[in-house]
């Protein structure tokens, strides 16, 4: 049975509003992040600005470990509310999930504290900076937060506020506070970057949970029946259920960054910062999927309940075609002027050199757009578990690619490695959707391609 909230739902307009309001959200939080990048870029020096990426990396991958990918549950469990039976469920739901979330930061910051960033500086040619695991402790767990809110509001199919919470508005405090501390001439270091930061995401906290507490007193106007209290039954099953989820984006965050650590460890600062500095232009061309991301999974989800695969492939195949031409088009750009790009972004000749890694990561993730959202319909679709295995493998590539080719080839050894396995991991996802379930994700590439794209939003 579907929810009384997709039941009325206009599928078309929904897409439009969720590409609105994703597209916005998202836009806004890449050009804050370039923003962020170049003004810290032109505050540190370059081997900070290489410890600052790490820092935010670890901070990342930590706060995958707090959230247990219990914010994918939460998504998909509100989705559901609306149907009668299911709305006393969902407020216990939230509730054990609150508590497996807050015990386990409990114990992701005591590990942050035993080895954080210290791990990674044993390894760096970085100078001292201790006290940075407090830093990442703050920052991983502010980013959980986020992200659980974030997938609260989709869940509710509140495009809006999910766009608003998801970094838009931590990104905008926080960069209006080094802004004012450049206005101001005020001595800048890498600790009072970092400090900014963690404002930010307390700030998006408090407002992120009192928005998230009004929703909740909206759709549950009279007190439940049921009794809600915290159950360990329903805390194993959310487990069960959140396992795999994070296991899967563990492995998409280590393919994506765990370059970063390897540089860290093997190379120099001024190389991290390098390859920071293109991985932060890469994002560009992977923000068209992240929109469609950012709203399809409900849809993904229902009608595949519904049983409306065919309809589903022309959604998917739709969305793919869309998002492939603005991110081809960047791309090109990167192809043709990547140099001046660098050099314009960063405020320097050094961020130059970053050229040719700019370009591998670039290619491989205009692959990732090609193929679509074959990773979340696998997910939505109840097998993420074969997602997670892809992942896996994938990151199992990258990972040996690059510390098989770093001595020899340098940065553009590990990018060589990591994009890779991006394609790699894509493409198994592509066709294992297709074996699963019959339904592909990739873009149009023959026929009338305007029309099939027109009725795959009809």
């Amino acid at each position: 049975m579907i929810s009384r909230q997709l039941k009325h739902l206009n599928i078309k307009s929904y897409i439009v509003s969720g590409a609105l309001w994703g597209g916005t959200g998202k836009a806004l939080i890449v050009l804050l992040t370039l923003v962020f990048s170049m003004i810290a870029s032109r505050l540190l020096s370059y081997g900070d600005y290489g410890t600052l990426v790490l820092v935010q990396s670890i901070a990342v991958f930590f706060s995958i470990l707090v959230k247990l990918g219990l914010d994918i549950v939460l998504l998909r469990e509100a989705s559901k509310v609306g149907l009668d039976e299911h709305d006393a469920d969902f407020l216990s739901l939230l509730l054990n999930l609150i508590i497996i979330i807050l015990i386990s930061a409990a114990i992701t910051l005591s590990v942050i504290f035993l080895i954080g960033f210290d791990f990674f500086y044993s390894h760096s040619s970085s100078k001292d900076h201790r006290g940075m695991n407090s830093f990442v402790a703050i920052i991983a767990f502010g980013i959980a937060v986020q992200c659980v809110v974030c997938e609260f509001f989709r869940g509710f199919r509140q495009v809006k506020l999910a766009s608003i919470f998801s970094g838009a508005l931590s990104g905008t405090i926080s960069i209006a506070v080094l802004a004012t501390l450049i206005i101001l001439r005020v001595a800048t270091e890498i600790q009072d970057v970092l400090a900014v930061l963690v404002f930010g995401y307390a700030i998006n906290f408090l407002v992120g949970w009192f928005a998230a507490s009004r929703l909740l007193t909206i759709s549950y106007p009279r007190k439940v029946d049921k009794k809600i209290r915290p159950k360990i039954s329903i805390m194993w099953k959310l487990l069960c259920d959140s396992m795999p989820l994070m296991a899967n984006e563990m492995t998409y965050y280590v393919l994506a960054n765990s370059a970063l650590w390897i540089i860290a460890m093997r190379m120099s600062a001024e190389d991290l910062a390098l390859y920071g500095a293109a991985l932060k232009l890469v994002v560009a061309i992977g923000f068209f999927l992240n929109i469609a991301n950012s709203f399809l999974p409900p849809l993904v989800s229902s009608l595949a309940a519904s049983g409306d695969f065919e309809r589903l492939e022309r959604l998917l195949r739709s969305m793919a075609t869309v998002i492939t031409v603005p991110a081809a088009v960047i791309v090109v750009l990167y192809l043709l002027f990547s140099e001046q790009i660098l050099q314009i972004v960063y405020g320097s000749r050094f961020f130059s050199e970053a050229t040719v890694v700019l370009i591998t990561l670039a290619v491989a993730n205009l692959v990732s757009s090609m193929v679509g959202s074959a990773g979340f319909g696998l997910i939505m679709m109840g097998y993420s578990r074969v997602c997670m295995a892809n992942s896996f493998a994938a990151c199992g590539i990258s990972v040996f690619g690059a510390f098989m080719m770093i001595d020899s080839y340098g940065l553009v050894g590990v990018a060589f490695a990591f994009g890779s396995g991006t394609i790699y991991q894509q493409l198994s996802n592509l066709f294992a959707l297709k074996y699963f379930t019959g339904v592909s994700s990739y873009l149009y590439l023959s026929g009338n391609i305007i029309s099939r794209v027109k009725s795959g939003f009809a």
